[in-house]
């Protein structure tokens, strides 16, 4: 059983149930109890029936002083008529000691033709007169369980995680980013930076490779690779990042070039010729390059670039460009002796960088 793949699977089943949960919690505690979405240009009838109330006996007052038949009839445009009934019958029930409001809601009544039935008022109950309240009561306790299960569930994933992470094995004798990187060390020996800017025409950096003071292995370092256009500052269309090594008889070289340079078929041909196996790779950010010597190994990772936008073609030099550069020391760093190993190939001698 590949268990990198189970592992995968839970995990990706993890992050699935914490998006639910999160879909939950945002529902029930911020969609109702912390920002409650709020409703605005409702018309008269999706009101509240006490705002319902107060707008019916507007437009009564309203009429009274005005007698506007069509003004009226506006207010009410759209109102279900059934509705609109129900509501004037219960203020006639509200207001039986009001004669004045009484009469301007029949004046209202018969200007719109509203015919409303006289209906018997309700005994309150006590489950009515305590609603309001339980109501909340019940969505605190909905949202105080919804809260429970969301912890029990994300406690059991993550019990549930931790056990299968503690099952995962790799090579026995072996720690797990060792066996991840071939044999080589956790950790890298040298770290460097190198930044080119537009308009620096010496850019040509070369670190040293001593992870300890009085011992050397060797040198890494970015330079120009190719220049395109003419004129002052140089334009650069593609880097070199190389690796040297004490133990190696040659420097590992790979090209990284714009777009333009990589899509130009002879200008890539030329580039592949200064590449250590013809390898031209195109300048992409976050990209990652690898040499790898007989005892180093380089990861050049590239962190920022920035093209120019001079009459050239586009995306054909850099303004900016920046790379991160990582060494590694291979474990098995001694050269080969003994009567069994064949001596190494001849390698013709390939110029160091300035």
């Amino acid at each position: 059983m590949d268990f990198s793949k189970f592992t995968a699977n839970k995990q990706n089943l993890a992050l699935v149930g914490v998006f639910l949960i999160g879909l939950l919690i945002g529902w029930l505690l911020i969609g109702w109890w912390l920002w409650p979405v709020s409703w605005i240009n409702a018309d008269p009838w999706d009101l509240r029936p006490e705002f319902k109330k107060e707008y019916v006996k507007m437009a009564a007052d309203s009429y009274a002083l005005q007698s506007d038949k069509k003004s009226l009839e506006k207010r009410f445009a759209g109102w279900p008529r059934d509705d609109l009934a129900s509501v004037l019958a219960e203020l006639k029930e509200e207001l039986k000691g009001e004669g004045a409001l009484a009469l301007r809601l029949d004046a209202i009544k018969d200007a719109l033709g509203v015919q409303v039935k006289p209906t018997p008022s309700p005994t309150p109950t006590p489950s009515q007169a305590k609603g309001g309240l339980l109501g909340l009561l019940l969505k605190l306790l909905v949202i105080i369980i919804a809260l429970a299960l969301v912890g029990i569930i994300v406690w059991r994933l993550f019990t549930r995680y931790k056990k299968l992470a503690r099952k995962e094995e790799v090579t026995p004798g072996i720690p797990r980013e060792e066996a991840e990187l071939g044999g080589q060390k956790e950790q890298p020996i040298a770290t460097f930076r190198s930044t080119y800017t537009y308009g620096d025409p010496r850019y040509d950096d070369s670190f040293p490779i001593e992870p300890e003071e009085g011992r050397y292995l060797g040198e890494c370092g970015v330079g120009f690779s190719e220049l395109i256009g003419s004129g002052d500052p140089p334009k650069v269309t593609a880097f070199e990042v190389w690796l040297f090594d004490k133990n190696d008889v040659r420097t590992v070289t790979k090209v990284i070039a714009s777009d333009y340079a990589f899509r130009d078929e002879t200008l890539r041909e030329t580039l592949k010729s200064r590449a250590s196996g013809g390898e031209v790779i195109p300048a992409q950010l976050g990209k990652e390059i690898e040499l790898e010597t007989a005892s180093l190994r380089m990861k050049a990772k590239i962190q920022e670039m920035t093209y120019g936008d001079a009459e050239l073609a586009p995306q054909s030099y850099f303004t900016k460009f920046s790379v991160q550069i990582e060494i590694y020391e291979k474990e098995s760093s001694a050269e080969p002796s003994g009567p069994d190993m064949p001596p190494p190939p001849e390698i013709p001698d390939t110029e160091l960088p300035e």
